[in-house]
């Protein structure tokens, strides 16, 4: 390890310490419940979580020296009129390989109308749970056949990539195509990044 801090930059190191933990992951996946993932899907794995835990790292660094304060005193937005908002988040307990998904649907007065909420097992990226609870939260709505809705979440990376014009080949990739058909059924529909705070 101290040959190799002497010969990699801070970043390079970085990435080599996700690819390890990867490789851990996948040898614990295989020894203990008969899964193989293949050397590119680790790779991709592990490059979409070093990604989250830079964003990660940023926003806390942008709120330490004070560049935040402004948004952090901001509150929930209510949508224009005749528009329905709504809230999706996850968490994941990466040790015990489960996470919680939660969905808030408020009216145009701030109202809350419904509030769904689920679990997941078996999983170890954030980023699956967040595409995971946002097409849940479309699925709802596709169901009632609202027109007019604001889907809002913390998750920047999921909602530029349901934005994105191009197809998304992560592991996470097949869902994030259902939620872009999904977006495109509805012309009223669109999926905006806002920061956890202003989603109470």
């Amino acid at each position: 390890m101290e040959k190799l801090l002497g010969k990699v930059d801070k970043t390079e190191l970085s990435e080599i310490a996700t690819v390890m933990r990867s490789l851990w992951l996948r040898r614990n996946e295989f020894c203990y419940e008969g899964l193989f993932k293949s050397p590119s899907q680790m790779l991709r794995t592990a490059k979409e979580e070093l990604h989250e835990f830079e964003m990660a790292q940023q926003k806390l660094i942008a709120n330490s020296q004070g560049n935040n304060i402004e948004r952090r005193n901001q509150v929930w937005q209510r949508p224009k009129e005749n528009y329905i908002k709504v809230n999706w988040d996850a968490a994941l307990d990466l040790k015990g390989r489960k996470a919680g998904l939660g969905v808030i649907i408020r009216d145009e007065d701030g109202e809350p109308l419904v509030a769904v909420e689920g679990q997941q097992t078996n999983v170890v990226n954030p980023a699956i749970v967040e595409i995971y609870a946002l097409w849940k939260a479309m699925e709802i709505y596709r169901d009632l056949k609202m027109e007019r809705v604001i889907f809002e979440g913390d998750a920047q990376l999921i909602v530029k990539a349901v934005n994105s014009q191009e197809e998304d080949r992560s592991v996470y990739g097949s869902i994030v195509e259902v939620a872009k058909s999904l977006l495109g059924l509805w012309k009223g529909w669109s999926v905006e990044f806002v920061y956890r705070n202003e989603m109470r």
